[in-house]
């Protein structure tokens, strides 16, 4: 069947997830905005553990408001820190996925992490996420909102902006995989439980404004 006559079923990541397995997971029902404050909030403690911001600093005072609003939502921000290394063997361990979606069409939008570069700088080996992981002490997303992705053209570098969402369409396979991602301050594992086989890659800019000659019909 030709790629344009198939349906288009998968257009979000909530349809990628599976039920959640009985394996304790406190960040299951945070939001995205709750689990980039908990990353930020990691990263300002790292810092004042390892003297590089000032105690009675902007970063200090950054991080107590933080921890103020989850109190205000009921979270102990601390305590949901001290679960991280918990949470991502949980995860590591749940191989859930879901099968009525191999073959069918992917047209997802998000964060880009680069896993290879070849020689001149270009990627076509990366995985595709719902939110950034820019540090350590993000907490890994579960395997199934993670999609590697094996393009048959390498990107550019400069085509890919660290503050830029792509749009990736193509077949979705399950292909279970653990992967290696350093950041600026340490290293993480990330379990990806699909791929896709990439159609189209296009960046955020290109979907608001998409260039002339794409425009024009043959």
């Amino acid at each position: 069947m030709d790629f344009k006559q198939r349906e288009f079923p998968i257009e979000n990541w909530q349809s990628l997830k599976v039920e959640p397995t009985n394996l304790a997971d406190s960040y299951a029902q945070l939001s995205q905005e709750q689990l980039e404050q908990l990353s930020i909030l990691g990263r300002i403690k790292w810092l004042l553990k390892n003297g590089k911001v000032d105690p009675q600093g902007a970063d200090a005072l950054e991080g107590l408001t933080i921890e103020s609003h989850f109190k205000l939502s009921g979270l102990d921000a601390n305590w949901l820190l001290s679960q991280r290394e918990t949470i991502c063997q949980n995860r590591l361990q749940q191989k859930n996925y879901n099968q009525a979606l191999e073959g069918k069409i992917a047209k997802l939008v998000g964060w880009l992490i680069p896993l290879d570069f070849n020689q001149s700088g270009q990627i076509s080996n990366f995985l595709l996420l719902l939110y950034r992981v820019n540090c350590s002490h993000v907490l890994p997303p579960p395997a199934d909102q993670v999609v590697h992705i094996l393009a048959t053209e390498p990107i550019n570098l400069n085509f890919l902006n660290n503050a830029e969402q792509f749009r990736v369409e193509g077949i979705l396979r399950f292909a279970s995989n653990i992967h290696i991602v350093y950041r600026l301050d340490g290293m993480i594992h990330l379990e990806s439980c699909y791929k896709i086989e990439p159609k189209t890659i296009i960046s955020s800019s290109d979907m608001l404004y998409p260039r002339i000659s794409d425009l024009i019909k043959d």
